[in-house]
């Protein structure tokens, strides 16, 4: 299945947003660092940050998918039966 237009513009505002707090982020531990409070490790930090991002928007985009298929479906029960099912998993 495919992403709609609009999860589409979503997804790529949760990316961009996330992105940017990422940036944000670094930089403030950069500035903590040369405080004196902990210290400034680039490699770890980028992993953790691009590691963050990579499961926030996978997930977002789970949850488009699954939003996406549950609307097909006509019985109640078993939209929300898919709902649950996607919520447990993830």
């Amino acid at each position: 299945m495919k992403l709609q237009p609009a999860s589409r513009k979503e997804l790529t505002r949760i990316t961009l947003g996330t992105a940017v707090c990422d940036g944000i982020l670094i930089a403030v531990l950069f500035v903590l660092s040369l405080v004196g409070v902990g210290t400034f490790d680039l490699f770890r930090i980028l992993l953790g940050t691009v590691c963050g991002t990579v499961v926030a928007v996978a997930n977002f985009a789970i949850l488009c998918l699954t939003v996406q298929s549950a609307t097909e479906i006509d019985n109640k029960k078993k939209m929300k039966a898919r709902f649950q099912r996607s919520y447990n998993l993830r």
